[in-house]
């Protein structure tokens, strides 16, 4: 397992690299339609250029169920089938989140606050919130789009009729997978902010581009330690995430033995956690950690603390498990 470490200034770091990126995350809905199948059922997105070479885009892609309802606080379940064709060209929804005018309240994003400031600009969510928001963006230029590109011989007709069935590895050639997990003090930050568009990384270097949401603030992280609220669900999110990529990857020229994690902030401080976990370490190969560490000290806290924090921002009184 590989691990490279980046401490940078966060945005101005990204404040650079979003500028190089393209000016719209969507530009036309009028471009090529693009076809992969995946073990959920078929997706449609979109081909276009980035700096003269083509790129495919695919967009709000489910890998759980909608953590709603009574899934709510609960551990994330594998994303359900669905029939025909399903739209992938549009972000979407955010996690829920607090709005950018009380961003500075929680002091997560200090250099927000001028709403003409470009650097400003490039970390503002541009897409609705909500509860159903653990969607994925995929970013590839290893297929045509004009067919299925994994032979069907890496597949047996038995480990078709399994959702969890892994391709034959010794046929696979694909190329390698970035998976992006978004900062933002484990409160805020989208999948789909204009500065984490991955199709120039995608076009330039010959990678695959991930991009993954997870559930954030308490209905990320709220442990009430009972199965209705386990606690560090959004963790979860990551992993249910991570192993549909696994299992998906390789429709869209991917190679899952060649799966590298990188993050900011927030982000980075996961992807670290997952090297050591045992659930999840087994689904990558590589992590890069970009200006976080599980060692700093907003990275943990203790469930009581932030049950009474919670309580507090409800006003409603209640410190104990039962009373919330």
């Amino acid at each position: 397992m590989l691990v490279g470490l980046v401490m940078l200034r966060p945005w101005r770091w990204f404040a650079c690299f979003g500028l190089f990126l393209s000016e719209c995350f969507l530009t036309s809905l009028a471009l090529q339609a693009v076809y992969v199948k995946t073990t959920d059922g078929t997706l449609r997105g979109f081909a276009s250029t980035v700096l003269e070479k083509p790129i495919i885009t695919f967009l709000g892609v489910p890998f759980a169920t909608p953590p709603v309802a009574d899934l709510r606080f609960r551990p994330p379940l594998p994303s359900k089938p669905w029939k025909g064709v399903r739209d992938a060209i549009k972000p979407a929804p955010t996690c829920i989140q607090p709005p950018p005018e009380k961003c500075k309240v929680f002091n997560f994003c200090p250099f927000l606050g001028q709403q003409n400031d470009p650097m400003t600009r490039v970390w503002l969510n541009t897409t609705e919130m909500s509860e159903d928001c653990l969607y994925l963006n995929i970013w590839t230029n290893a297929i045509d789009g004009t067919r299925n590109q994994v032979d069907e011989d890496i597949w047996t007709s038995r480990k078709r009729r399994s959702k969890n069935a892994m391709p034959n590895f010794q046929k696979l050639n694909g190329c390698p997978v970035m998976v992006w997990i978004h900062g933002g003090n484990f409160v805020s930050g989208s999948a789909s902010l204009e500065i984490y568009n991955g199709e120039t990384l995608a076009s330039e270097h010959g990678v695959i581009v991930v991009s993954i949401q997870y559930r954030l603030g308490p209905l990320g992280f709220l442990s009430l330690g009972t199965p209705g609220a386990p606690g560090n669900q959004g963790l979860l999110d990551q992993v249910e995430a991570l192993q549909w990529i696994r299992r998906n990857i390789v429709y869209f020229g991917g190679n899952p033995k060649q799966i590298t994690l990188f993050g900011h902030g927030a982000g980075a401080i996961s992807a670290s956690l997952h090297l050591f976990s045992p659930i999840s370490s087994n689904l990558f190969q590589q992590a890069i950690l970009q200006s976080g560490s599980p060692l700093v000290w907003w990275a943990v806290d203790g469930a009581q603390s932030a049950i009474n924090k919670v309580s507090a921002s409800a006003f409603c009184g209640k410190t104990s498990n039962s009373g919330l």
